[in-house]
């Protein structure tokens, strides 16, 4: 069994409410951390419940030796998971594990071992109408199609080497047309596709790319949008990282970058090169999870060696985030409320059945919530019948007899058709084509989506209808079937849906938090001063007002009186800044925040800086003292009224004057009693100080050659996630940099990649020291040159970065530093 596995004692819903004493649960015997929730008086009045948890990165059984897992893909296949690999180069075969829940696997063997998988790179598997077909380009050079039977092979050529680079990676949309892409020298590319084995040559470039080389895409679709992940910078790069795009009209684009990339990074020692990932439905149906590898090193070969993660995918609308990237103990997967699989020797028994005009009904006896997602698996036992009767369908919503819905397949005409009963009366509510190839002889699976009267029906991942249905509530779920003998498989519910179970999931901190994810349940997850639930609102749980934003995410709009309730996990002990994305509403804002019940400050919310077209502005709200492990955070609105879009936390330290005699560096550079200059002319940095640092003033005297009029020199501040590499981005951080020319002076924003926030003219002098100043507070920035009491520069970022390291750059000159020097902000 994989995981780092304990018992820790969580809430999930906060139900037990007053309900159970301290001194009940603890005479349960069970070794656990305990959540106790206080009042603002400090009194007790919450316990919760278990849940178990692990921990990133996994070690499997049989592993590659000195290599590891690199480049994983998860397949879901009939409520199971099957996790494939790339091969160690030079080493025949592709390796392939398996499991219930995404994180206990068992090694299945090879499930490939033809000489084309020789060194074979990121097999991906996808499953259409009986057959498994993998896509892997050994040793990188070109793509190969391989079949099979079953998802633990044994897979087959089926293909020559169509070539398309590497890390080829196929979607299939609603209308069943298959898409393939992968990496580019300009990004990601696309293709279409005319069946599982033909790629269309003809490619489009999506605007995937990372300023080098891009790799590593797959595209799901998730509410009518297509979101495309893809991962940059060499392999070998501590900041080796993942990107995602979104699209609206098509797989093929035009993709849009939203601005909350990278959504996974991290440069630590201990936990770096992160990226080539795939994206999987958790085991309860609703939740996504993203698995992606980090890099540990060379083996004695050469390859890289690496290790399997798995982190929490959540959703804001067209805003795609990472609960992490996380190493250290989380959630497991949640599974669904109810399942079995029917064709196990120790399936679910309590199958009640009957008919209904000759239509054979069994339901099972569980019910589900009012909203809920079901799944079912089937395929038939024979060859379809010489008859117009013949039909085979699922149930759901089954109050009895005479009330329900079921989807219905055709089985001579290859449709689905949506039906409801109501009063012993059949309606179809509509009819939907499937593609004609289909055999329902093979395996395939419905997936039934049910939020208020809305209706979404999924064929193989297809989406069939979606569509409002009145009157309809939970029920029961099953199977209908006429003159046919369905085999039904794995069938489950769980009362979550369109990303509901992201609301209580707990939250990594460090890490940012959508203020929409707020708990469930009124007056224990929320207060609302609203009386009624919009119908329209992104939480149709809740009677807190959401808007939608032009970067098509939502918020949380707080007027005076109302809080929010979040599930954190805090990493460490420590002390964590706290900044908000946040448009005040009238008069000025004031919020409380309490932790696990008691109030631990109250703040004044300024939102009078510069903002984006929009109005929104990150704010610094203050600095938390945390301990590690999981908690309640509240924060209520007691002045004025507050839009909330995010949150994020970050480890942050006072800063104390410093004088940097030694710095950490990248490239050939010459240090001699704290001044610092070039031994080469090439592009060098060298950083010094702690990400934890925020608003500081960072002074250093910069000597530019009589060559700097076209070079780059500079000095950087609030850096994070700093790398280097020989084949990678040049602008290989997070943070900000003033660079200096003889004839002016820019300021950078830099995300691996540049942009210029802006531009002052001056003259400097070349060959001799000048003195530069930079102050950053919050998220206002400003420049001084030598003794100007005045800025020669100043901007301020409505999204700031707003912590960081200190550095020096040069790009080709020759430059020289001294009296590098932070203090903090008079």
């Amino acid at each position: 069994m994989k995981g780092n596995f304990r018992k820790s004692f969580l809430n999930k819903n906060i139900l037990l409410f007053g309900l159970i004493g301290i001194s009940a649960v603890l005479a349960l015997g069970i070794a656990a951390d305990l959540l106790i929730h206080k009042d603002e008086k400090g009194g007790v009045n919450t316990v919760a419940v278990y849940f178990n948890t692990y921990k990133n990165s996994f070690k499997l059984e049989d592993e590659w030796e000195d290599y590891g897992i690199g480049d994983p893909y998860v397949l879901r296949f009939n409520g199971k998971y099957y996790l494939y690999c790339s091969t160690k180069d030079y080493r025949k075969g592709i390796k392939a594990w398996s499991s219930e829940d995404l994180i206990s696997w068992k090694y299945e063997g090879l499930v490939a071992y033809e000489v084309e998988t020789t060194g074979a790179y990121a097999p991906e598997v996808i499953y259409w109408n009986g057959y498994f077909y993998m896509y892997t380009s050994p040793a990188g050079k070109g793509h190969y199609v391989l079949k099979s039977e079953h998802p633990t092979g044994p897979f087959k050529i089926q293909t020559d080497n169509f070539c398309l680079s590497i890390d080829g990676s196929v979607f299939i949309d609603d209308d069943g047309q298959f898409y393939f892409t992968h990496a580019g020298v300009q990004g990601i590319v696309a293709h279409k596709m005319k069946d599982p084995l033909t790629v269309d040559l003809n490619a489009k470039n999506l605007n995937a790319y990372l300023n080098g080389w891009t790799e590593g895409s797959m595209i799901i679709k998730r509410n009518g949008t297509y979101f495309l992940t893809y991962t940059g910078n060499h392999v070998f790069s501590a900041g080796y990282r993942i990107n995602y795009a979104v699209a609206e009209d098509s797989p093929m684009g035009e993709y849009i970058v939203p601005e909350n990339n990278p959504i996974i990074i991290n440069t630590d020692e201990d936990f770096n090169g992160l990226g080539h990932s795939s994206t999987v439905m958790g085991p309860d149906m609703d939740s996504y999870y993203i698995v992606y590898h980090n890099l540990l090193g060379h083996s004695q070969e050469g390859p890289p060696v690496r290790e399997m993660n798995i982190d929490r995918l959540v959703f804001n609308g067209q805003r795609m985030s990472v609960l992490g990237p996380t190493n250290y103990e989380q959630q497991v997967p949640k599974r669904p409320d109810f399942y079995t699989w029917l064709q196990s020797g120790d399936s679910y028994k309590n199958i009640a059945s009957t008919t209904d005009k000759g239509l054979n009904i069994s339901v099972f006896d569980k019910i589900t919530d009012e909203n809920y997602t079901a799944e079912y698996n089937f395929y038939l036992k024979d060859s379809l019948k010489n008859s117009d009767k013949s039909m085979v369908g699922t149930i759901f919503s089954y109050s009895d007899e005479s009330k329900y819905m079921y989807a219905a397949f055709d089985l001579k005409l290859k449709t689905i058709e949506l039906n409801k009963v109501e009063n012993g009366i059949h309606h179809i509510v509509g009819t939907a084509q499937l593609p004609k190839e289909i055999d329902f002889t093979k395996l395939h699976v419905i997936r039934i989506e049910k939020l208020n009267s809305s209706f979404k029906v999924f064929f193989d991942n297809m989406l069939k209808f979606d569509t409002s249905v009145a009157g309809i509530s939970g029920g029961k779920i099953g199977y209908i079937y006429a003159d046919a003998q369905p085999n039904f498989d794995y069938i489950a519910f769980t009362n979550e849906v369109n990303g509901s179970g992201d609301y209580e999931i707990f939250k990594p901190i460090p890490g940012m938090i959508e203020a929409v994810h707020f708990n469930k349940i009124k007056e224990i997850g929320y207060h609302a001063e609203n009386k009624e639930k919009k119908e329209d609102s992104y939480r149709y749980d809740s009677e807190i007002e959401t808007k939608l934003n032009a970067d098509k995410s939502y918020s949380a709009v707080l007027k005076k009186n109302e809080w929010l309730n979040y599930n954190i996990n805090v990493k460490d002990d420590d002390t964590y800044g706290l900044d908000m994305m946040a448009k005040q509403i009238g008069e000025e804002a004031a919020l409380q925040l309490y932790v696990d019940g008691l109030k631990v400050g109250e703040y004044k919310i300024s939102v009078d800086g510069t903002a984006d077209e929009d109005g929104w502005t990150k704010v610094h709200v203050t600095q938390l003292n945390l301990q590690k492990g999981f908690h309640q955070l509240k924060v209520k609105v007691n002045k004025g009224g507050l839009d909330l879009k995010w949150m994020d936390f970050y480890k942050l330290d006072t800063v104390n004057e410093t004088t940097f005699d030694e710095l950490t560096y990248y490239g050939s550079w010459m240090s001699d009693n704290g001044e610092f200059s070039v031994a080469l002319p090439e592009a060098l940095k060298a950083y010094g100080g702690s990400v934890t640092w925020g608003d500081y003033e960072l002074e250093a005297d910069v000597k530019l050659s009589s060559g700097a009029d076209n070079g780059e020199t500079g000095i950087m501040f609030r850096v994070t996630n700093e790398s280097s590499y020989p084949s990678q981005v040049q602008d290989s951080f997070m943070g900000y940099r003033v660079r200096l020319r003889l004839d002016r002076v820019i300021l950078d924003k830099v995300n691996y990649g540049s942009d210029t926030a802006k531009i002052a003219y001056t003259d400097i002098n070349a060959d001799e020291y000048h003195h530069v100043k930079v102050s950053a507070e919050k998220g206002n920035i400003r420049v001084y040159i030598n003794d100007m009491e005045t800025p020669i520069l100043e901007y301020t970022d409505f999204n700031a970065f707003m912590h960081g390291k200190i550095g020096i750059q040069t790009d080709n000159i020759e430059v020289s530093f001294k009296n590098i020097k932070v203090k903090p902000l008079k």
